[in-house]
């Protein structure tokens, strides 16, 4: 009952850190895709 209980634990554990990891991935891209936005509006404004 522990080592079950400790196993789901960590699937659960685990499966928050593949959360969080496509997240912050996700964070990644939507900053690095602004920078380039705003690098090609500030290209077209001038």
């Amino acid at each position: 009952m522990i080592a079950t209980h400790m196993a789901a634990a960590a699937a659960l554990d685990s499966r928050t850190d593949w959360i969080s990891l496509a997240l912050s991935g996700l964070t990644l891209l939507a900053a690095i895709a602004a920078g380039l936005f705003a690098g090609r509006a500030a290209h077209w404004t001038k």
